[in-house]
Formats: C-alpha cells, structure tokens, sequence
C-alpha cells in the first residue's frame, strides 16, 4: 500500500470551489503562457534574420551597449527556452513562472546589445509586469528530488565546463588570439557557457574553434536537461503506513457500497485522504506520467463527494497532475459535471439482487443445464476463505490459474483486478469446483462490499479442457450467498458496454459503442458482456470523469497503462 500526503481543503464545497479556482486552467495564466510562447517565436524569427552590417555600424555610435551579431546565437537559445517553459507556464508551474521571468529580464538586454532593439526589448519588459501581477496564478510544484538533481547536475556541469575549459584554453594557447592570463581564459570561458559567444578569445584554429563550440553546445544541452528536471511534475513516494491501511479499511468498511472499493487496497494504488486530521475521505489513484487514474471515485459519507472531488482536484493541480476519475458510479456523475468535469459511460457493471435470484423459468434454462451438467458428473463445489488456504490446494489453484493465462497467451492486469497472489486472496472467500476424482479444476474469488453484505466477483478461472463449467460454478455461488443471507452480488464491469445506446450518445460514447464492436477480438468485450447476461443482471453504468476534451486521449492511454503493467503492446501481441 502506497500513500501520500493530503493537501488542506477548505472546510465547504463553496470555499474549495473558490480555492480551486485560482490554480486550475486560469485565463490569465493561459494567456500569458500564449503571450511568451508567441515571444519566444519572435525572438527565435528575430534571431535567425541578421540585421545588415550599415545598421550596426550605425547603431553602435548612439548605442551605450557593445553591439554585435553574435548576440543572436544567444537570443536563438533564449527564444527555445521560452517555448520549452511555456507549457510549463500553462500547466502552473511556480518553477517555470521563476525561470521565465529571469529569461524576460535577460532578453531585453540582448534585443539593446545586437543592435538596440528597444520596441522589442520594451514588449519583452512589459510581460515582467505582468508576470509579477498574476505570480498567484502559478502554485504547481515540481517534484523536489528532481528539483535536487536539477540543482546537482546543472552545478556540476558548470564547475566540469569551467574547469574543463581553463585547463583547454591554455593547451591551445598557440591557436587563440587575445591575452591569455587566468582572468581572460575565466571570463572567456564564462561568457561561452552564458552567452554562447565571446570576444575575449578568439580561435585561429580548427581545433581551438572546435574546443570553443564543444563549451557553447555542452553549456545548451546541460541547461535543457536541468530545465528539464526543474519542471517534472510530482512523483509519489512509497510511504508504508499501517495507520494509513488502517484507515482506509475502516472507511471501505463503513462507507465502501461499490464492489470496486475494496482494490483500494491492491498495492498498486496510492491514496489521498481529504481531511488531514480526521481522514473523512480517501482517493485510490494510480499514476501514469501526470495522469491521475482514480478507481470509483473517493470512498467515504456520500454528502462529502463534491467536497472530496474538488479537493483531490486541486491536489493533482498542486502536484502538476491531471486527475481522471474512473469508473464512477452513474448516480454520481452529477456531482462531478458540477465540478466542471466532463463524463461518459465507459462500461456497465452487472449486480445481482440475491434476495430476488432464482433459475427457475424459461430465461435461465442455460444455467439450470450448466448446473445439472456438473451435478451429474459427480462434481462438487466448496467454499474457503483465501487466508485459510492450505498449502497444497493453493498451488494447485495457482496451477489452474497458469494455466488458464497461458491458454490465453495472456498477462494478469491490475487497478480493477485482482491477480492470483497470497496478498489478493487473503481478503477473498474462494469457490472451487472439484472433479468426480476430488481434483480442483476451476475456481472463483469473490470481494466482499457493502459492510460484507455483498460479495463482488475478482478472479474467475478454470482448466481450459473443461468448458462451461464458470457458468455452474458462479451460479452455485450465488445460490450459496442466498442461502446465507447476503443481499447484493456484483459480476463486475463489462468494459465499453452501453446497454442505453442510441442516438442521443455522445460523440465519446459513440467511439465506445464502436470499440465495442470492432475491437472484441483483442479481449472479448462481447463475450464477456453476453456471458453476464445469461445472470440477467441489474445492469449500473460506469463512467468516466475528465477536465478538458484534449485530455481525453492521454487520459485514455494512462486508463490502459495502470491495466497493464506490462505494457500495451505485450498485451496486443498476445
């Protein structure tokens, strides 16, 4: 169990609404992030245009700066740079509002020192003003070890060109022009490392040229990297706390109606708690580069969801994440459309009303003859709780469940599924399926929800040589949770399924439907969906909680990488 630290939340929606606010998709921050890119293209055009020879002779009699060309290489590498920082700019990054305003500093002065460019270098000053009145606008910060490298590699790389560069000027002294003391070679070499250029030294040679630019280009490239690291979002630490699994058991316990609830607890989430003191909610998330994947939403009183949504939003805004909310339960999208997230259904999750399940009549013919089959045969189900598992019957499961994967060619994903492992089963109740010769051949793990008065499917495997026998043995199930009082059971998602689809959807529900349709043969949407009919179920939808339609596809790209550990492509290619 990984967990991370809770931001402090207003104490109302209205108040987290007006605290959200500020730091997340801000105009002005969106405008002036547009403002310095379109600068950094002026420059970079200004740059790349050499001004004619009359013109800086001219100039250089008014002008009380050194006028010179190679200013531009400098001004090129500036204009780069401001491109680079704003789309750090527009994610809110305070490190990158620090940056750029150091760069809006120092680039009017090139714009006065190549040939006193003073409309270019008045625009440049006239966005430091801005800058400094909408500073409140940038609170994103930047994940500090990286802000630590940052600050090692940069500083190393300056003491390793400096030192690298007194020691090479004076082996080429031979092939450079100009006084060659300790002082020259220091401002020589300083002033090709921050300014790209200099007129202390000068080359006379191919190889003092060469050492000259090696100076100029490790200097852009070391500055990049260490932009680079200043800028990287925040990256979760492992932080195991059985205080903080303790507290996300008892609210599961207490407030944990979704049968997904309970994969808070898989180690592959990290969780959230919104109320630092009293923990009154948590957030299971996964992440995936600056994506946020939440599972079903935060889980605690269900009149602190909207507070627990804009909280967590503006957590992932502070952290310079992008928080996706996935699988929701449709009664809840309400809530978060009001929060200004846009929805869609992505799958339908099937429950069963215990009290009402039967297989009598004509609609469940199919299961009566599945379960006579395996009556027939001589075949037997027990129950046992995953903690209590013998030995020998565990290994013989495992087996059973290698077995089943290899079959498929395929890989154990995560987030929303349990994986055959001691840490998954311990929660678990099993069912297997025993042969006429007393030999396991299929199993089902069941989770329970809703204060252990429901019991939701996780794991359903068996031998590949025994066909149709899941069937029997999830009715068996559910006869059996009948029989000892349990109210509700869930046979999980049926992922891209609509059953309300229509020509109302939306234009993301429509790319659903066609997923559904066209891409079955990759992982058997409709098949696993029509297998879950046969329960006729009560079907619920699943949605799918974003910002803004350009984070749709990141979104959905980070929702397939939290599934798959191993990776996208492994899992096509098998």
């Amino acid at each position: 169990m990984q967990s991370i630290g809770s931001s402090a939340p207003p104490g109302n929606p209205k108040a987290a609404e007006e605290f959200r606010r500020p730091s997340w998709h801000s105009r002005p921050r969106a405008w002036l992030a547009l403002c310095f890119a379109v600068s950094g293209v002026v420059n970079v055009v200004e740059a790349l245009l050499p001004k004619p020879f009359d013109v800086l002779e001219w100039m250089a009699q008014y002008c009380p700066f050194h006028v010179s060309e190679r200013s531009r290489v400098l001004l090129l590498a500036g204009g780069f740079l401001q491109l680079v920082l704003s789309r750090g700019l527009f994610r809110g990054k305070r490190a990158a509002w620090g940056l750029s305003l150091g760069l809006l500093i120092i680039i009017p002065f090139l714009h006065l020192g190549r040939a006193f460019d003073w409309h270019h270098a008045v625009l440049q000053s006239m966005l430091i003003i801005a800058f400094v009145i909408w500073r409140g606008d940038f609170c994103a910060r930047s994940d500090a070890p990286s802000v630590r490298w940052a600050l090692l590699v940069g500083g190393s790389a300056l003491c390793v060109l400096i030192a690298f560069g007194l020691i090479a000027l004076p082996h080429f002294a031979g092939e450079i022009t100009g006084s060659q003391d300790f002082g020259a070679n220091l401002q020589a070499v300083l002033e090709l490392i921050f300014l790209q250029s200099t007129d202390t030294l000068n080359p006379a040679s191919a190889r003092a040229e060469a050492v000259f630019r090696a100076i100029s280009e490790a200097a852009v490239l070391f500055g990049l990297l260490t932009v680079f690291l200043f800028l990287k979002p925040i990256l979760p630490r492992r932080m195991e706390s059985s205080a903080d699994r303790k507290a996300i058991e008892q609210l599961i316990a207490h407030y944990g109606r979704d049968p997904l609830n309970d994969f808070a607890l898989l180690p592959d989430k990290y969780h959230h708690f919104y109320g630092p003191e009293d923990r009154k909610c948590v957030t299971s998330y996964a992440l995936w580069r600056d994506i946020a994947v939440t599972l079903a939403g935060p889980i605690g009183p269900p009149e602190l969801l909207p507070e627990a949504i804009l909280d967590f939003d503006l957590f992932c805004a502070r952290q310079d994440w992008r928080p996706v909310f996935y699988e929701t339960p449709e009664e809840t999208a309400p809530a978060y459309r009001t929060a200004g997230f846009r929805t869609f259904k992505v799958a339908e999750d099937a429950h069963i009303d215990l009290k009402a399940f039967t297989v009598s009549g004509g609609k469940f013919q199919n299961l009566r003859t599945a379960l006579n089959k395996v009556r027939k045969a001589g075949w037997r189900y027990e129950c046992f709780h995953g903690s209590a598992l013998e030995p020998s019957l565990q290994a013989s499961l495992r087996a059973i469940s290698d077995e089943w994967l290899s079959a498929r060619h395929g890989t154990e994903m995560t987030f929303d599924l349990g994986s055959f492992a001691p840490e998954s089963l311990k929660r678990a109740e099993l069912y297997v399926l025993f042969d006429e010769k007393n030999l396991p051949i299929a199993f089902a793990s069941w989770l329970p929800y809703a204060q252990a008065t429901g019991r939701s499917i996780d794991l359903m495997r068996h031998l590949s040589t025994y066909r149709g026998v899941m069937q029997a043995l999830i009715a068996e199930s559910l006869l059996d949770f009948q029989r000892r009082g349990l109210s509700q059971a869930s046979l999980g998602n049926a992922p891209l399924a609509n059953i309300e689809s229509g020509s109302l959807d939306s234009p993301e529900e429509k790319v659903i439907r066609y997923l559904f349709e066209r891409f079955d043969a990759y992982y058997g949407y409709k098949s696993l969906f029509e297998f879950k009919r046969k329960f006729h179920p009560i079907w619920q939808g699943r949605h799918v909680a974003y910002r803004r339609l350009a984070d749709l596809l990141p979104a959905a790209a980070a929702i397939v990488r939290v599934h798959l550990p191993s990776g996208f492509f492994k899992y096509i290619r098998s």
